[in-house]
């Protein structure tokens, strides 16, 4: 039996063909499967100088809730998602003498990403959040923000200007970039993901009509990538307990969102790795501090009871000069 793997369709140099789905490994060609879908994002590579020549001033703004801001709680001083795109795009796949490169750098990749941000807020403050920074690209994930508290109509029209807003960046020639929401390990609130997945399709297929606006929307599917039948890994070593990304979990939304580069995806992955190793550190910094009394030629330290059970000091002794 042919093993079903999690592929993205490549329709470009760089990004993601929308819809994404499931599909079987096999001697099936590329070109029968871009006939079967729309032209969805097809413009992205537009994104690196390959026909406007303006790859050196292109600017990506990344917006959404806690998934894209990546708390230190959470990624505990691992690279978010954004910076390890960031790091690809800038770094890794471009050098001066033109092997491997992406035919220039990128200027600026931005995170706005705050825990508690809503597309509601997103639209609201375009201008402050996006607009400002003169970007090229806004990409914008479907937060636990949005698809646990959002009702889904008025989703749907927030998506709509938050995808109009970002089609007249740079006069006319910017990109609106729309990551679907990832599988969590609630099964209620899968169903609820579904259901803003299926908006995104929604929305994004109103623009079919519009063939210049439609090649600059593009729809990376971190649904489908994350369920269970495509990435059973997934709920167990890439999410925190509070269903948040994790480390490794930042990384895989990386490597999606740059995988549309990779023309035999998933088989060849981006060169992203996650090379922190978290040391051991103290589980609570306690604010009282103990006593210290100083003598000609001696040191006293008392520590306060009733504070803590277990107590770590250190004395860093220097002479002076």
């Amino acid at each position: 039996m042919k093993k079903r793997i999690f592929m993205y369709l490549l329709v470009s140099s760089f990004f993601l063909q929308s819809p994404v789905g499931l599909w079987e490994q096999g001697n099936h060609s590329l070109s029968v499967l871009a006939a079967e879908t729309a032209l969805s994002g097809s413009g992205i590579s537009n994104m690196f100088g390959h026909t406007d020549g303006e790859h050196d001033n292109n600017t990506w703004v990344f917006v959404g809730g806690k998934d894209v801001a990546g708390s230190f709680d959470r990624i505990r001083g691992a690279r978010t998602y954004i910076g390890h795109f960031e790091e690809y795009i800038r770094g890794t796949k471009y050098d001066n003498n033109g092997v491997d490169s992406l035919n220039g750098r990128q200027r600026y990749t931005i995170n706005r990403g705050r825990e508690g941000m809503t597309l509601d807020q997103i639209v609201n403050d375009y201008d402050s959040l996006i607009r400002a920074y003169d970007p090229k690209a806004a990409v914008y994930l479907v937060s636990p923000e949005d698809y646990t508290t959002a009702d889904l109509e008025n989703f749907k029209i927030k998506l709509k200007a938050f995808i109009d807003q970002s089609l007249v960046l740079r006069e006319g020639k910017g990109f609106a970039i729309i990551q679907k929401p990832f599988q969590t390990a609630d099964a209620e609130m899968n169903i609820r993901i579904e259901n803003f997945a299926a908006a995104v399709d929604e929305v994004v297929a109103g623009y079919t009509q519009d063939k210049d606006s439609y090649s600059r929307i593009l729809v990376v599917d971190h649904k489908e990538q994350t369920a269970a039948t495509a990435n059973t890994s997934w709920e167990t070593t890439k999410l925190n307990p509070d269903g948040s990304l994790n480390a490794a979990g930042h990384l895989e939304l990386a490597e999606a969102v740059y995988g549309g580069t990779e023309t035999n995806w998933p088989s060849k992955r981006p060169n992203m790795l996650l090379r922190l190793t978290e040391a051991e550190q103290p589980q609570e910094y306690i604010k009282e501090l103990p006593l210290v009394t100083a003598g000609e030629d001696s040191l006293q330290v008392t520590i306060q009871e009733g504070i803590s059970s277990s107590w770590r000091y250190e004395v860093d002794y220097r002479q002076a000069k």
